[in-house]
């Protein structure tokens, strides 16, 4: 009995792939049970390694025993809770932060003195700052999203499945009253209006907005490029610091771009456009892209595109003179005594 005992006890330490520990209070039997202490008040108990252990020492801690839980600690002010178990329990602090989530029933995060609420994650949520009885946001998923922000207040009508915050991929209507507007008298409330917001802004049916120094109104822009909208139109506030720039554009058939006080160039694509400063014309387009000639006096320079700026491009000041072809990827100019030829883009002095 004797002799199997001792076998028995040899092969549970060879699977253990460990011994007894040796200290006082201290047992080894790795991985099934450990109980250590170190002198620097650093520990670890285990049981059943890795299905459960709880290791410790000055400044952090954690322990897990799975897949029910999972907890760690970094000093006195960081910490988290994970209960991997439907519903989803999570609990975290922080510095200035401590959140609460039982996934997906009921979710809270307070960061400073504002306190974020969900429920059922999506379908509702509410903030609220300590000491104040009015709601500083409100949402009702997917019908519509209210929040303070800025100045003003944020406003989403159908307002579903945000990618960022006030970044939804679907919103029937959008109101933001949170920017400035500037004008002669000074500073004022700002308001932008957008209907028709699909894609977290790959199409943007109607935009308006009185923000800045401009009115500005869109009309079908792909890609959240105000260059690419069906029509456009941006009106300066007279008298407004930068209110200096305006324009009317249909794309691509009408151009009407107010560049400053004295220059301005109007197109009626693609039959003819110019650019003018006062009475003098900088440029002309003719049945773009065929030709393109350039002439301003004040700055000694002048050029021509042919089949812009694919096939033959031209331009001359004081001092030289350049040439390119092929979206000017090749081409040679001169600019005093300097010279050089340009090969895929690359000048090269000759």
């Amino acid at each position: 009995m004797t002799r199997r005992f001792a076998i028995g006890l040899g092969l549970l330490a060879a699977m253990g792939g460990g011994g007894c520990a040796t200290d006082k209070g201290e047992f080894d039997l790795w991985p099934l049970y450990r109980n250590a202490r170190g002198d620097d008040g650093s520990g670890e108990f285990a049981i059943l390694w890795p299905l459960s252990s709880f290791e410790w020492n000055d400044t952090e801690e954690i322990s897990w025993s799975v897949p029910f839980h999972v907890h760690w600690r970094t000093g006195d002010t960081e910490e988290a809770t994970l209960i991997p178990m439907i519903p989803l329990y999570v609990h975290q602090r922080g510095p200035d932060f401590e959140a609460t989530s039982v996934f997906p029933l009921f979710d809270r995060a307070k960061r400073g003195a504002r306190t974020d609420t969900r429920l059922l994650v999506l379908l509702a949520d509410w903030a609220r700052y300590d000491g104040e009885d009015e709601l500083a946001a409100l949402g009702v998923f997917p019908l519509f999203k209210w929040a303070e922000a800025g100045g003003g207040d944020r406003l989403g009508i159908v307002h579903a499945l945000e990618l960022a915050p006030w970044r939804p991929l679907v919103s029937l209507l959008a109101i933001d009253d949170s920017a400035q507007s500037f004008t002669a008298d000074g500073d004022a409330a700002g308001r932008a209006v957008d209907f028709g917001h699909l894609g977290a802004g790959l199409v943007n049916l109607v935009h308006w907005d009185d923000v800045g120094s401009h009115d500005d109104t869109r009309i079908l822009t792909v890609l959240g490029n105000e260059d690419w909208s069906l029509f456009q139109r941006r009106t300066p506030h007279e008298g407004a610091t930068g209110a200096d720039n305006g324009k009317t554009i249909l794309f691509p058939f009408w151009w009407d771009i107010q560049h400053d006080e004295k220059t301005r160039t109007r197109a009626f694509w693609p039959f003819y456009g110019s650019k003018v400063r006062e009475d003098e014309t900088l440029a002309r387009w003719i049945l773009f892209p065929l030709l393109k000639t350039e002439s301003d006096a004040t700055a000694k320079t002048s050029g021509f595109d042919l089949i812009w700026p694919v096939l033959f491009s031209w331009d001359e000041s004081e001092h030289g003179y350049e040439w390119s072809t092929i979206l000017k990827a090749f081409g040679y100019g001169t600019d005093g005594e300097k010279s050089w030829i340009k090969l895929f883009w690359f000048p090269i002095d000759t």
